[in-house]
């Protein structure tokens, strides 16, 4: 059987504390007051203030961080090695990779191998779209507006065409 959760804080925010609360309050000044001291909220409150301000570090601290991190040893994998098993691993891609385009193929294909030729409207000139001369100044928005118009009809017709939409 679980505990029923207590809420994080009391209904009255102005109510004294409680005996926990301030056992806790001393635990975490004592936690930041002596960095030996290990509290969860005082590792927290350390890790923002040196995140913020870090300290600098001297030159024995620096060396000891350097040569720790140069003593960790190190995998060498050999050329011939590393050549030979990214060759199968090539390889292996590259074939599944084929297998895969081919099923593809094949499965947009509704006939196997067979193609199947789809009549498509093809790009036409704009000349049947006018049958009234230009007007010497504006309009121009007019026929372009009638030009998209004309084209993404056309697009839409080879489209469903493809899709065999009648």
């Amino acid at each position: 059987m679980t505990t029923p959760m207590r809420p994080p804080f009391p209904s009255d925010p102005d109510a004294p504390a409680t005996e926990e609360e301030l056992r806790e309050a001393e635990g975490l000044r004592d936690a930041l007051g002596d960095a030996g001291v290990p509290h969860e909220g005082a590792s927290l409150a350390r890790a923002i203030v040196l995140a913020h301000a870090p300290r600098p570090l001297d030159e024995d601290e620096n060396r000891a961080l350097v040569e720790a991190a140069l003593r960790v040893p190190t995998v060498v994998v050999k050329p011939r090695r590393a050549a030979r098993a990214f060759g199968w691993v090539s390889a292996g891609m590259g074939t599944l990779a084929l297998a895969a385009a081919v099923l593809l193929f094949l499965r947009a294909q509704p006939d196997g191998l067979a193609t199947q030729v789809i009549p498509l409207r093809e790009a036409r000139s704009t000349q049947t779209l006018f049958h009234e001369p230009f007007a010497e100044r504006g309009g121009e928005s007019r026929r372009i507006d009638r030009i998209a118009s004309a084209r993404a009809s056309d697009l839409r017709d080879n489209r469903f065409a493809r899709w065999s939409v009648q």
